[in-house]
This record gives structure tokens, sequence and C-alpha cells, in this order.
């Protein structure tokens, strides 16, 4: 197996060697973030990356390695806390609120591994949208093709990345929010089962979503992706499961080098027909893995509703309870209509409902379970359209693909199948069942070594 080596593991090296210094790798990030075509930043942190990295050479002229990520430079998803930053939820609540007391501690980790943070990125309004746009900073151009949306929530976080203005970013997974701007603007992406990496934010408080949400990056290329969650995994901050994950760089190389996957292949879950755009392509990489040599055997959609109501109920009815609860004391009202709309119509479930809305959920991951009995992971489309124009986009069927693997609490991924006709990338989805988090990983890596030389990617 031919093991490239990532832009997160190729940059370090260079500053380390002293080919290039962290403060040079800043500054550019810095001027870059100034003129942000995209709008993917809410926030520049300038003197705090200028700071970070001149400790850094001095660490390295002292000796001292600064950690695995070295120089590498940061973009912090605005849900995010930045310890003396504000952080706005793309939301006018956060607006006045205090300055973080401290970091969230996948930023913690992060920055102790030697990551710079250039500045804060873009996020709809408390992560409700798969569009990035939100009344505080506006709207999020496609890194690619401007008119149309990045997706969302985290899409300020994929633009940064994949316009090259950082080498890493911060980013959440409540409903698809990895996946979806992961899949809109080319990269991959990876949410793992919920609590393998913590979400304490800098007040003390977990995420809003409970076991909906997991938190995670974004990268230009799959090893820098293995590498930034090794790091994340291999620090105290991972989260409470006893089974904590090993090496997922070591099982994407098992993933290479053992027998082709057994894969199921749904080509619609059952409550959304895919565009045919995304269909062409993505079933012309099913023909190409086929090819391969993977086993592949499609499945029927599920036969069920859309689970969305279900999914609207868990998510507004944590962000009520944390929005009521948070010590910044955001002011509700100023909460956008449509939003408060939709939380007080659904937000406002006691512990009753709720505790019949989670068992539901546990009979959606049940049924998956049985479905994917004798198989690696499922595939399907990542999203059922491409991205869409801005004004299309808060209109969610294109993204009616996600949310149904937050409610089953899956591990799943996302790498790019191929482009539509007119270059807007079409993303993979890749899901195992809750734990199964390598299963993930080595058919990602697995496939991703099949596709560029089918010349699926463009």
């Amino acid at each position: 197996m031919n093991t490239p080596t990532g832009q997160l593991a190729t940059l370090p090296a260079r500053v380390r060697s002293g080919e290039v210094r962290a403060i040079e790798l800043a500054s550019v990030a810095l001027r870059r973030a100034r003129d942000d075509p995209h709008n993917a930043f809410v926030t520049i942190t300038d003197e705090r990356a200028t700071r970070t990295a001149q400790r850094i050479d001095s660490m390295l002229k002292s000796g001292v390695d600064p950690g695995p990520l070295a120089g590498i430079t940061l973009g912090v998803k605005d849900v995010h806390d930045v310890a003396g930053v504000r952080t706005q939820h793309g939301c006018l609540a956060f607006a006045d609120a205090p300055l973080a007391p401290a970091s969230s501690e996948i930023v913690q980790c992060l920055e102790a591994a030697g990551a710079v943070i250039i500045g804060k990125t873009s996020t709809s309004e408390l992560e409700f949208s798969a569009t990035a746009e939100n009344p505080v900073s506006g709207v999020t151009e496609h890194p690619t093709h401007a008119g149309h949306t990045p997706g969302g929530s985290s899409g300020g976080s994929a633009v940064a990345v994949a316009a090259g203005m950082v080498d890493l970013s911060t980013g959440t997974d409540g409903g698809g929010s990895l996946r979806i701007p992961a899949s809109a603007c080319g990269l991959p992406a990876l949410k793992l089962s919920p609590n393998r990496i913590s979400t304490q934010d800098g007040w003390g408080l977990s995420g809003a979503w409970g076991a909906l949400s997991s938190a995670g990056v974004f990268t230009q290329d799959l090893p820098s992706l293995w590498l930034a969650y090794d790091v994340l995994l291999s620090a105290a901050f991972s989260g409470p499961w006893s089974d904590r994950l090993p090496s997922l760089r070591d099982a994407a190389i098992e993933g290479v080098r053992g027998p082709p996957p057994r894969v199921a292949w749904m080509p619609n879950l059952g409550w959304a027909d895919p565009a045919p755009a995304v269909t062409g392509v993505c079933t012309d990489a099913i023909d190409a893995l086929t090819d391969a040599g993977a086993i592949v055997t499609e499945l029927d959609g599920f036969e069920m509703e859309d689970p969305a109501l279900l999914w609207t109920r868990l998510a507004a009815t944590g962000t009520r309870r944390w929005l009521e609860g948070h010590p910044a004391r955001p002011d509700l009202s100023s909460v956008t209509p449509a939003l408060q709309m939709l939380l007080d119509r659904w937000g406002d479930s006691d512990d009753q409902t709720l505790a019949t809305a989670r068992m539901e959920a546990d009979s959606l991951r049940f049924e998956l379970e049985v479905r994917l009995a004798g198989f690696t992971a499922l595939l399907c489309p990542t999203t059922v359209g491409p991205p869409p124009l801005h004004i299309d986009a808060a209109r969610a069927r294109w993204v009616r693909n996600t949310y149904f693997f937050n409610l089953t609490q899956s591990p799943a991924g996302t790498i790019r199948a191929g482009s539509t006709s007119s270059g807007l990338p079409v993303g993979l989805q890749i899901i195992a069942v809750r734990g199964r988090d390598l299963d993930v990983v080595r058919t990602m890596a697995w496939v991703s070594e099949v596709l560029p030389r089918q010349g699926m990617r463009t």
C-alpha cells in the first residue's frame, strides 16, 4: 500500500526542520482570513495567533517539541469557545454575552498539540440549518461556486479549509453539520459515535443536543483527518467510552491492506428521492467499487416516514433547555422569529415526551443494526441533492440523508465520489452501527484508494 503523508504531518515536519517558521504560516493564514472573499470568518484572532506562533518558534529554538500539530493553522467553529473571545453561535442572543472564560476542550486539545488559532468561523444560527448564513455575519459563499451554499451548519469551517485559508478547522455534527458541508465543498469528513470526543465548552457545559451530536474537524485530505482525530482521541479530553479507539491511521492502513469490504448500498433511504445528478455520480462510484472487488448488496430503503420531526423535537428541546440555563445569559428575545417559532413549537417537550422521543430514536438504531447485520458498512449519497443556490438552501430537502444517522448514533463519514456536470462536488456517505467507528474508517480508506484510480474524483 502507498501510505500518503497528509498536510497535517508535512507542515509540522517543515516547521520542526526550520524550513518554515510557525509565525510565517500564521501570517499567511491571517492575511488570507482578512482578505476572505467567502465570508467564512466571524472573528480573527490576530494577537493570539501571533503570540502562539512565536511561542512555537521559541520552543523549537530551545529544543522543545511543541506537539504533533506544530504550526498548523486552525479555524474554530463559532460554537466552540476560545478563552477570552466571544462565542456568538450565529445568533444575536449572544451579541453582548461575556467573553468565554475558557476554551472548549476540543480547542484546548488542538492548541496544546501545537495548532495556531486564526479565528472563529461562521455557523448557522444555533446550528439549526444546513446553510451557512446567520444574522451575525451574513452569508458564507461556496469556495468554488459563488451563489451556492457550502452547506452547514459548520459551513465556515469547511470553506476555510477548502479555500486554503487554514489547514484545520473544528466542527460539530448534530444532524449532518460535518458531513453536509464537507460533501458540498469536496472534503472528507468523519462523525464519530457520540462521546468519543468531549463536547464540553468553556463554561463547563456539554453539547445541547446530547447523543445526537459529535465534535469533529475538517482537513484537506484523509491522512490529515486520521492524524487530527488521533490527536483528539489520544488526549485526556476524549470522551468517556471505556473502549477508547486505537489509531485511526492504523485502522485506515488495515482497511486498505485487508480484503475488500462487504457493504450495503442504499441509493434511496426511503423518504427522499436523490437528484439524478447525485444518483448518477454515486452509482458510478458503486460500480467502480464493485469492479475493484467490493462485495456490494443493494438494499431497499427503510419503510418509515421521514424522521425529521423526531430529530427536530430532540434538537429543539435540547437547545431550549441549554439556552435557558446558559451562564452567559443570552438575550432570548433576539433569536430570529423563524427559529423562535420552531423552538416554541418543538422545544417545550416535558421529560416524559422527551423520554418517548429517545425511545423512538433507539428503535431506529435497533432497526439499522438489524439491517446491517453481516455488512461492514452502509453506503448512500451524503446529500440528496448538490449544494443549491442560497435562495433554495433553507429548504431542507437536499440534506435529508444525514440526520437519520444522528438519531441512530452511528459513526458516519463522507468522501468525494465525483462532481456534477457543473463541477459541484458529490459525496458518498459511509455508515456503520454505533460503536463500530473503525469499520467506517477502514471502509473510507479502502474506497478512497479505489475512486481516484477509477477517475471518479475530479
